[in-house]
């Protein structure tokens, strides 16, 4: 729960944000924009590297379970998306702020590509 700003005492919750669907959206999180499948993938491609080279293991034998996708399928995507939710409940120590802003970012993204499936 995050406190809203615009109303004094008015706390809102995951059910009062406004999702955009992502075919023609922009999925915004700070300075990260996720506009389409290609983005998302170019974004796990460079966390997956920035883990290896920092030897992440948690989060990569995490991700790994689901990236690259094993089917472009819906259970495919139900992977990646286990497998994320994973790296941020298993491997957020390893992370910094960034990473976690990112894996935030692209779980909501392949959270919107199953609700498009």
């Amino acid at each position: 729960m995050t406190q809203d700003l615009s109303t004094p005492g008015r706390r809102i919750g995951w059910r009062d944000a406004r999702v955009p669907p992502l075919r023609g959206a922009i999925i915004e999180h700070g300075d990260m924009l996720i506009t389409d499948s290609a983005a998302l993938f170019s974004t796990l491609q460079s966390l997956v590297e920035s883990w290896c080279d920092r030897r992440c293991l948690k989060a990569l034998r995490a991700v790994l379970r689901g990236y690259p996708l094993s089917s472009p399928f819906t259970d495919g995507w139900g992977e990646l998306l286990i497998a994320l939710q994973d790296v941020r409940a298993f491997a957020r120590d390893e992370l910094t702020d960034g990473e976690r802003a990112s894996v935030d970012d692209c779980l909501r993204a392949v959270e919107r590509m199953l609700r498009r499936a």
